[in-house]
């Protein structure tokens, strides 16, 4: 998009200046692309001379020539931080680093985020767009850090599945450390802030972001407060994100030279010096920490470091939570609000019991596990009345084992017919909420048979005491029915007569039938017929197994007695 020169300016005694010339990138058929262009080139020296910074270069003038346009810049003599990264030069050959101490790098980002900072506080906040180790100069004679390159940096960037969710579009910037949201085209102040996270975390671990933007698999090599600072500064959602001021506040309490009582050791000897490193250490070692919070180390060490505004936090903190592990989260997310809240995880996320009978309640299980950070209190409830969870409330701290929750279906509260569902949900304070589908069907064969066990067991006497005990006195009331049977043979005889007319009387309808009217007649009285002679067979049986065990009863007493 534009090329960029050496000159000496004569109206100044030579001086050494920077001329940077807009390049006919676009299409010349295109008068809109050139109108855009020409007028981007312009907001460029209209931003650049509405800014006074040291860590920014001053513009000496704006003209037009030949239909072609200029910028005069303020020329810096020294070289970029790109030489102290694994880079390739001009000719595409591997160029090794030049190596750079961390405090180096660290005072180099701390006067970046003077800049930032000052770009933001504008009437209208700049943002740069285009943050990396080549565009961030270091000044031979003071050694101070300055950033150039304002608004030319232009790139198209296809994705490569490095990042989902990117279209193929123009975005300024450089992939790897451009943030989310400048590649959705939508920068804000913050953008540049992630930018230089990822360039400090290039110039600290030699791993070039844009070989995996978006990711940053060395970060946990880094020392914890370092860590905790640079992670803070690359969440993917701006409104997460520190600010440059925020940043640089982190990165001088990691540089500037503590008291002896400005450390505070974690188990394994792990030690940290700014607030910032608090919750990737608490997270870390949380059952030590929630000891810390409520026995009051971290008030102790926070008056150390004058923080007396932290330490009311701890201690209103400590008053309000009875559950430590809630006390510890609500403390760190004071600390930092833009904390990632716990994700919950939910299995089976749908229980289908398909069909049942109504004979008793039916137990399924759901598992819960914390698969992010902190703690989470999930609290169940369901309005469906014939579901049933226990136990209602689970607390669920990050890596630890998944709990279990029992959902009790109560069958003989379901309404006979049709599909039913109810709702299991699971509420997670703001880290997440879920609600499991639970559907579940009346067999209703298996609710016949059932329905006609119980009434088998209610009709006859003494059913309190048993099925086995329920049979023995059916037998004995059998028996009492053919000694009655017995004794009156004329029941006997009359019962044999009702079943004998009651089959030719259902023969001789079928047997008549000629038209419609008589088959529906029989389809009616068919079903009742057939339980009609049921009913007499099982009379007729019982009278006959009775009148039966009435004769041998007497043939045993006439003749063998």
């Amino acid at each position: 998009m534009g090329a960029v020169y050496l000159a000496r300016d004569r109206n100044a005694f030579d001086r050494p200046c920077v001329i940077k010339e807009m390049l006919d990138y676009y299409d010349h058929n295109d008068l809109q692309a050139k109108t855009r262009a020409e007028a981007r080139f312009t907001e460029e020296g209209r931003t650049l001379a509405a800014l006074s910074h040291p860590g920014i270069p001053k513009i000496y003038a704006f003209f037009e020539e030949d239909g072609r346009h200029f910028i005069v810049m303020e020329y810096i003599l020294g070289e970029n931080l790109e030489k102290n990264v694994t880079h390739a030069d001009e000719a595409g050959r591997t160029v090794a680093k030049e190596p750079i101490s961390e405090e180096e790098i660290l005072g180099y980002a701390i006067q970046a985020c003077h800049i930032l900072e000052y770009l933001a506080d504008q009437p209208r906040p700049v943002v740069h767009q285009d943050v990396k180790p080549a565009n961030l100069i270091r000044e031979r004679v003071v050694g101070d850090v300055r950033l150039v390159d304002f608004g030319t940096a232009r790139t198209r960037y296809r994705p490569t599945g490095a990042l989902p969710g990117y279209a193929a579009s123009s975005v300024y910037g450089t992939m790897g450390y451009a943030a989310p949201e400048q590649c959705r085209g939508e920068p804000v102040p913050r953008s540049d802030v992630y930018s230089l996270a990822a360039t400090v975390y290039h110039l600290l671990t030699d791993d070039d972001p844009r070989d995996h933007p978006g990711q940053f698999p060395k970060l946990g090599a880094l020392r914890p407060d370092l860590r905790s600072a640079l992670e803070q500064a690359l969440r993917p959602d701006p409104a997460d994100r520190s600010t440059a001021k925020q940043l640089r506040e982190h990165l001088e309490a990691i540089t500037t030279p503590q008291r002896v009582v400005g450390a505070f050791t974690f188990p394994g000897g792990e030690a940290i010096r700014s607030v910032s490193a608090i919750p990737a250490m608490c997270d870390k070692h949380w059952q030590a920490a929630c000891e810390y919070l409520y026995n009051g180390d971290f008030e102790r060490w926070l008056r150390d470091l004058n923080r007396l505004d932290l330490v009311e936090v701890a201690r209103t903190t400590c008053q309000r939570f009875r559950n430590r592990n809630l006390g510890l989260e609500a403390f760190l997310r004071r600390l930092d609000a833009g904390l990632p809240y716990p994700r919950l995880e939910v299995s089976p996320l749908r229980l289908d019991l398909g069909r049942v009978g109504r004979d008793g309640d039916i137990t399924q299980t759901l598992s819960l596990r914390n698969t992010s950070r902190g703690y989470l209190k999930a609290k169940m409830r369901t309005a469906t009345p014939w579901l049933h969870v226990q136990p209602q409330t689970v607390g669920l701290r990050a890596n630890s084992a998944a709990a279990t929750v029992s959902v009790a279906i109560r069958a003989h509260e379901l309404p006979l017919f049709g599909h039913h569902q109810g709702t299991v949900e699971i509420r997670a304070g703001r880290a997440a909420r879920v609600s499991i589908p639970v559907t579940v069907q009346v067999s209703l064969p298996r609710e016949l048979w059932r329905l006609a066990v119980r009434a088998w067991r209610g009709a006859l006497p003494g059913a309190a005491f048993g099925f086995r005990s329920s049979t023995r006195r059916l037998v004995r009331l059998a028996r009492r029915l053919g000694t009655w049977g017995w004794r009156h043979p004329r029941a006997l005889v009359y019962s044999h007569l009702a079943l004998g007319l009651g089959g030719c009387l259902f023969w001789w309808l079928a047997t008549q039938a000629r038209d419609a009217a008589s088959y529906v007649l029989i389809g009616l009285l068919g079903p009742l017929a057939v339980a009609a002679v049921a009913g007499v067979i099982v009379v007729v049986i019982i009278l006959s197994i009775g009148t039966a065990a009435g004769a041998l009863k007497g043939v045993w007493r006439t003749f063998w007695k």
